[in-house]
């Protein structure tokens, strides 16, 4: 009797060990149906034990597989229904821009920057622009930043002045008083999530000072626009996606 490769068809690469299966007996033989038989290109006397237990692994993993995916019901739907908008980025995919032109680095702004030394980000860099720009024309309610949030109008006063670090007059002068407004928010939630919920917290500080407006921005995350607003579009998009998807 001669014994065949476990590998000479797809159905025998799926599963190895028959032992552990259960299909130990030499004498064990299967009788395969037509469209199996001719798959193979076996002839039924020559398949041994070990050739038995990978096919009967075979058919019990795709069983299980289906019989999964039939008791999923409406979450197997809504998972075959994401599919239609996911792509697996590989290796050899690049983003391209406007005009076709392909990114080898979306995650870094073109800077004047030494080893030791932050400097600062070129508008030379038109990829990146191109990428900010997009960013800042979108018009997707469901992606607006900053949605829910509470401010208030008020008065600042200085009590001592800061001229030895600083020749700003609102930071000098202590007979001013300079209208300000304060904001706080969260930056994921939409206009109807609740302020206890775990988010990212957002702060806003305006002075409409003499000098014209000075505008105080933060948030308490490590990705921010200031010197990572090439990644900032991606960070947004990543906690509020487009509702169609």
């Amino acid at each position: 009797m001669t014994t065949a490769s476990t590998n000479s068809s797809p159905l025998f690469a799926r599963l190895t060990r028959s032992k552990k299966n259960g299909f130990t007996p030499k004498s064990l033989r299967v009788r395969l149906t037509g469209s199996l038989h001719r798959q193979n290109e076996k002839k039924i006397q020559d398949f041994t034990a070990e050739d038995v237990g990978v096919i009967m692994g075979s058919i019990i993993t795709d069983t299980l597989e289906k019989a999964k995916t039939a008791m999923a019901g409406e979450a197997g739907a809504k998972v075959a229904q994401l599919e239609q908008d996911t792509r697996t980025v590989s290796k050899d995919d690049r983003i391209t821009t406007d005009y076709g032109v392909r990114q080898g680095d979306t995650d870094n702004w073109l800077g004047v920057h030494t080893d030791d030394q932050t400097g600062p980000l070129l508008l030379e860099d038109s990829a990146a622009r191109e990428k900010i720009h997009r960013f800042d024309h979108e018009r997707i309610p469901e992606r607006v930043v900053h949605a829910r949030g509470a401010g208030a109008f008020g008065t600042f006063r200085l009590h001592k002045s800061a001229e030895d670090v600083t020749m700003a007059k609102v930071l000098t002068d202590t007979s001013r008083e300079t209208p300000i407004f304060v904001r706080f928010s969260t930056v994921q939630g939409s206009r109807g999530s609740a302020d206890t919920v775990r988010d990212v917290r957002g702060f806003a500080v305006k002075m409409y000072t003499q000098e014209g407006n000075w505008d105080i921005v933060g948030n308490n995350m490590p990705v921010f626009f200031i010197q990572d607003s090439i990644k900032f579009p991606d960070l947004i998009h990543s906690v509020k996606p487009e509702p169609q998807n």
